[in-house]
């Protein structure tokens, strides 16, 4: 078991910290080397990625987007890394800043709505589909 803290990642980079310079070069390398060492797949998950639009400045997200690219292959470069957004939909919109390194940003998407309880009317019979 590890003894770094939960809250920090490799490089004592603290989670939830915009990638910056070094930064975005030790997460390349890291997934590189996940990548290299696992068959399958490697799937980064991203939740409450609006936090990126309302706390990054305009360089610090274009950093950002650039080193998505090029860990998704957005660039070209095939990659069996996949980037997995969460966002609310008022933030939809904004995913437009990708479109041009990362062009299949948007090809996939699901749309979840609020779960209610049996008792509210919103009970699913058991061959629905959540």
């Amino acid at each position: 078991m590890s003894s770094r803290s939960p809250s920090r990642g490799r490089g004592g980079c603290h989670r939830g910290s915009p990638s910056r310079g070094a930064a975005g070069g030790v997460i390349e390398v890291l997934v590189e080397e996940v990548t290299r060492r696992i068959s399958g797949r490697l799937f980064l998950v991203l939740d409450q990625f609006e936090e990126f639009f309302i706390r990054l400045t305009a360089a610090q997200r274009q950093s950002f987007i650039d080193l998505l690219a090029r860990l998704s292959g957005g660039m070209g470069k095939a990659s069996r890394a996949h980037v997995v957004l969460s966002l609310r939909e008022d933030f939809l919109a904004e995913m437009s800043l990708f479109e041009e390194q990362i062009p299949t940003v948007l090809r996939n998407s699901l749309r979840l709505v609020a779960l209610t309880g049996a008792g509210q009317g919103g009970h699913r019979g058991a061959g629905s589909a959540v």
